[in-house]
């Protein structure tokens, strides 16, 4: 994928087989760009998702927005939460 399609990239055009992972095949900085682009807009396209990538989705946006995740863990028994806060600390000190 060229920086230019990256750049033009629609979150609808991310919805693909649940098997796919588009945004694996894209690289820094253009995953900020679209996690960017995600958390700007209301849309439905991002619970269409497959969940990893929402979770990748959102742990960039609070990288390049927060900085590296510096809160404690929450609890085990709230998996939404951790597993957001698991894949943000994955991304350590990545700027």
């Amino acid at each position: 994928m060229t920086e230019r399609a990256v750049i033009d990239l629609k979150p609808e055009d991310l919805v693909q087989d649940a098997d796919a992972s588009v945004l694996s095949t894209i690289q820094y900085p253009h995953k900020f760009e679209l996690a960017a682009k995600f958390y700007e807009r209301s849309s439905d396209v991002l619970t269409s998702l497959h969940v990893d990538d929402q979770l990748l989705l959102y742990s960039l946006h609070q990288q390049a927005s927060v900085g590296p995740c510096n809160t404690p863990s929450p609890h085990l028994w709230n998996r939404v939460e951790r597993a957001k806060w698991d894949v943000w600390k994955q991304l350590g000190q990545r700027k």
